[in-house]
């Protein structure tokens, strides 16, 4: 399997830096962390340089990314025979106990986080309708040019983490690997923010908690197993972050530190916008720092190399933007979508209430009610209304619901670590580095201000917020071991609940569940959120007439009211159990294909899937999509796949773009089509 060449590549980086970061004076597992989070940075930079300069010429396949991860793993591989690598270091002196920390969350958290991301397919929906598509109708296309589609995130999002998952997809041949560009970005974030804890003066029991206070939030653990991209941009935030600091907090500017900082910047910015937004407090206050202690032809070098770094990784993107949509940021239609309208210091503290809110949920609606009233009375008081077109997306009704997904999982504990922190560290006076807490907050608060000033409130907020959130942990490792570094008990205690507290988002994930659904749902007595058309139908007129006091129709589906008594759902709950409405929930995910675990969220859709290849000729491999902007895609090219092999053309019939002319497949009236409205498919 050609894939292995590029493990091996990014293994042999690993240790080509390791071997370079002896002389630092530095531990081993400082060393160690470091030449992981550089591999993946510039394992990350090789993935994109594979894509755009193969795409010049259409030859973005499985021969020329097995010769050019190839040349990587001999590349370093040389190095390192060169440099006459040697393993010299001990390893550093830990109690029992940290080893024992190390061994749980190596196989409790870790290995069971791995083997989902491996052996369970992406299946979340907007893996499925754009993030995995954009990736097969790249591989179709042999570049990473736009492509039509009804998709316009398809071509119009920043690209970074799909082209990871592109070049792990054609090497394997399978998306068997393509959750692990998320998981390592966890590994990636681990490292960072116990390093970025070191910065501020915590030993290795500071840095233990910084990696269990992130391990334990909800969403990274959600996120870890999937392929969407905030995990991935939080890793490069934290480069960002942990760039910023080292060049502060140095005696000298140097310019590797510089290359550093640029690279997690642009490269971040590549994987999600954001990460402009939420960087640029920091970029104020290093570019101020630079500016003050350099001289003005190091200053000029230094503006020389971002715009270097503009061109080089951001260049090709923005100009096919420019070439085929006529503006640099692509189609701007998702953006005004997602940007407030007409914002105001009003509008942006609506927002913020709005954000901090869906941060602090919990599985008990009655509290979830009372959040909801505050952010109603606040909004009163301020004179904004609460749901607007204005700072509402697609003007969503606002309402807070705890839900234990990768879309909009929340965690209360956490939140109120982050608002304890920010009081320990206003009224503690006398705490080492409090000026560098002070810069540092000061720059995640500017951060969240920006955002909630630019982008309107949308339901799974929380996700996007994720970067911010996770940077926020470094000031709750900070009070916790302010408050409890002389308390031995007290301190493992800690440890011990947060390992604990981390256990269910591992092996109860929605998506993911190590366990099956039914259990998770006969705990919380949790009735089913939809009901297709087909399973209502089928009931008597006396179930139906029961079902109709708590669902509604909507769109061709039955779905749920959501502000439901805790009583009634499991009244709701009881009823459908004994119609055996949750028969293939009880089916562990372990004991599924592949392919059903691409519906694990959406069953009723596995049928439809089925049917539609069933029907298709084995000659007529050319297919035509006529389907809406947010469709499950992505398993019609698990299926076309299965089908016929490599050997099968699949797309839109329409350019949504300008220019025209590069290798795409634009489907015709002679091809099959496949049509699809309000999840209901048609083969023709």
């Amino acid at each position: 399997m050609a894939v292995i060449f590029l493990f091996l590549a990014l293994t042999s980086i690993v240790l080509y830096f390791f071997e370079k970061l002896k002389s630092n004076k530095e531990g081993i597992w400082t060393n160690f962390r470091l030449s992981f989070v550089y591999s993946l940075v510039l394992g990350a930079f090789i993935s994109y340089l594979f894509c755009e300069i193969f795409s010049i010429f259409n030859v973005l396949d499985f021969a020329h990314l097995t010769v050019g991860w190839l040349l990587v793993f001999s590349v370093f591989t040389s190095l390192l025979v060169k440099s006459g690598f040697k393993y010299d270091q001990p390893l550093p002196h830990l109690s029992r106990i940290y080893w024992v920390y190390i061994l749980i969350i190596f196989f409790v958290i870790l290995i069971p986080l791995l083997i989902l991301a491996l052996v369970i397919p992406p299946n979340n929906w907007d893996s499925m309708s754009y993030h995995m598509t954009r990736v097969e109708a790249w591989r179709q296309n042999l570049n990473v040019y736009p492509f039509p589609t009804s998709n316009i995130r398809q071509v119009n999002y920043p690209p970074l983490a799909e082209y990871i998952i592109l070049n792990l997809q054609v090497l394997s041949q399978s998306d068997y690997f393509a959750n692990l560009v998320q998981y390592f970005s966890l590994l990636g974030t681990l490292s960072l923010i116990s390093l970025l804890v070191k910065f501020f003066g915590l030993d290795y029991r500071g840095q233990f908690l910084s990696v269990l206070l992130v391990l334990s939030v909800p969403m990274v653990i959600f996120q870890s197993t999937s392929t969407q991209t905030d995990l991935t941009a939080s890793f490069f935030l934290l480069g960002v972050a942990f760039s910023v600091f080292k060049i502060l907090k140095s005696k000298l500017i140097l310019l590797q530190d510089i290359i550093l900082l640029g690279a997690f910047l642009f490269l971040g910015g590549l994987v999600k916008y954001t990460v402009f937004v939420f960087s640029a407090p920091f970029l104020l206050v290093v570019a101020y720092h630079i500016i003050k202690h350099a001289s003005f032809r190091a200053i000029c070098q230094y503006a020389s190399l971002c715009v270097l770094f503009v061109v080089i990784i951001f260049g090709p993107f923005l100009s096919r933007n420019l070439a085929y949509f006529g503006n640099i940021t692509g189609e701007t239609g998702l953006l005004n979508l997602m940007g407030n309208e007409n914002p105001t210091f009003l509008k942006m503290l609506g927002n913020i209430s709005k954000n901090i809110v869906d941060e602090m949920t919990i599985p008990w609606d009655s509290f979830n009610s009372i959040l909801t009233g505050w952010v109603q009375k606040f909004h009163e008081w301020t004179g904004t209304p609460l749901n607007s077109q204005e700072t509402n997306y697609l003007s969503m009704p606002y309402q807070t619901i705890f839900l234990f997904a990768e879309d909009s999982a929340s965690s209360f504990i956490h939140s109120v670590i982050i608002l304890g922190s920010l009081a320990f560290l206003i009224f503690k006076k006398n705490i080492q580095n409090r000026r560098w807490m002070f810069i540092y907050w000061g720059g995640l608060i500017l951060s969240f201000l920006a955002y909630s000033f630019l982008f309107k409130w949308q339901p799974w907020g929380n996700r996007l917020l994720l970067p911010l959130f996770i940077l926020s942990m470094l000031g709750g490792t900070y009070t916790f071991y302010c408050g409890l570094k002389n308390s031995y008990l007290g301190f493992h205690v800690v440890l011990g609940l947060f390992i604990i507290y981390a256990i269910p988002s591992v092996y109860f994930n929605r998506n993911k569940p190590m366990f099956d659904l039914y259990q998770m749902r006969s705990v919380l007595s949790k009735p089913k959120g939809m009901i297709t058309s087909a399973q209502f139908n089928n009931q008597s007129e006396k179930i139906k007439y029961e079902l109709l006091k708590y669902y509604s129709l909507k769109e061709g589906v039955y779905l749920i009211n959501q502000k439901l008594p805790r009583d009634i759902n499991s009244k709701i709950f009881k009823l459908q159990d004994s119609l055996s409405f949750f028969e293939e929930e009880k089916i562990s995910i372990f004991k599924k294909t592949r392919e059903e675990n691409y519906f694990i969220n959406q069953p009723y859709l596995y049928p439809m899937f089925t049917s539609i290849f069933n029907t298709i000729p084995e000659n007529k491999n050319r297919i035509a999509l006529h389907i809406s902007g947010d469709s499950y895609e992505y398993p019609l090219w698990v299926f076309a796949r299965r089908k016929f092999g490599n050997n099968f053309e699949m797309g839109h019939p329409t350019y949504n773009y300008q220019r025209k002319g590069r290798n795409q497949f634009l489907a015709g009236k002679e091809d099959v089509q496949i049509t699809e409205i309000k999840n209901k498919w048609q083969v023709k």
